[in-house]
């Protein structure tokens, strides 16, 4: 498990996944099977496969014929279902996970464990529009973070802080603006493949809030030349530059790019994500008076978020 954990670190996802699947099948206590699952999870979230991701860790929540798991265990599973649930658009079961998972946050000893609780629930309670409470959340991660002297989390939640002031109604773009700048100048010392990728995209999502499209094409096209360990944060990547390119009036090339991100998201079951490229087609399509393309692009959008299709 330590090992796989480390291959993720390094952004060697599919070796991980090779260790840790030999590993769950050894014989294994409760413990040990349920912190497997979560790190097996956790790496199949990554490359993209949401659905495979939360049924690992499902099954094993729903097993009667082992023995009792630590609540540290259990909790950990919670908050690897937040983040898929979450990436796979399914709010109310993210959300039913981050209240279990919040409730127990206090009980828990590992700070680490309790920052990963709150950083995930922050993303959910933003998307219910709970702004404050979601701020509230994310600044408790960091600060636990801080303590930990974890600098790449450390920067990772103050691109997650960023995004939940984006986010915001209105947003809050200069505090969103030195977040990011906090978490470049940390990423930037520690220069691991990837790394940057989410925070140039959250930059070019400030700029294409501020009515900067040019900018937001640049952010976007730095993220894509970072190499990514995260295929769904590379997708984001591609659908930002789908947007900026269409607000710049290059819709041959925007649309190319957002059907590039529609697959992506397709592939991996992100469906809320997915819906939002094909929201973005229907309106490239409305603008140029094509009302068939754009009825066409705007049911397949709505074929996107029904939670009964599958990845195929």
């Amino acid at each position: 498990m330590l090992i796989g954990d480390a291959l993720i670190q390094q952004g060697k996802v599919n070796e991980a996944v090779d260790v840790l699947e030999e590993a769950r099948e050894a014989e294994l206590s409760p413990r040990d099977e349920g912190l497997v699952v979560a790190a097996l999870a956790r790496a199949y979230r990554i490359v993209g496969d949401l659905t495979y991701a939360a049924e690992i860790v499902e099954a094993f929540l729903a097993k009667r014929d082992r023995g009792p798991v630590d609540l540290s265990v259990v909790v950990e599973l919670q908050s690897v279902l937040i983040s898929i649930y979450f990436e796979r658009g399914d709010m109310l079961r993210a959300e039913r996970a981050a209240r279990r998972a919040l409730a127990a946050a206090p009980l828990l000893t590992s700070l680490e464990q309790r920052a990963r609780v709150y950083w995930y629930a922050g993303r959910v309670l933003a998307e219910s529009k709970r702004w404050d409470e979601a701020l509230e959340v994310a600044t408790r991660a960091r600060v636990l973070m801080e303590e930990l002297d974890d600098r790449r989390s450390v920067a990772r939640l103050h691109n997650a802080y960023a995004f939940i002031c984006i986010e915001t109604e209105p947003p809050r773009a200069e505090e969103a603006r030195e977040h990011l700048l906090k978490a470049e100048a940390l990423l930037s010392d520690l220069g691991a493949p990837g790394d940057l990728l989410a925070t140039y995209t959250e930059r070019g999502r400030l700029a294409w809030m501020e009515d900067r499209p040019d900018e937001a094409l640049e952010y976007a096209e730095r993220a894509l030349a970072d190499s990514p360990p995260e295929e769904l944060e590379w997708a984001r990547a591609v659908y930002l530059r789908g947007r900026a390119l269409s607000a710049l009036g290059r819709n041959q090339e925007a649309r190319a790019t957002l059907r590039e991100a529609a697959t992506c998201f397709h592939t991996h079951g992100a469906r809320q994500q997915e819906a939002s490229c094909w929201r973005e087609l229907g309106e490239l399509d409305l603008g140029e008076g094509d009302l068939q393309a754009a009825v066409e692009s705007l049911r397949a959008g709505l074929e996107a978020l029904d939670p009964r299709r599958t990845r195929a």
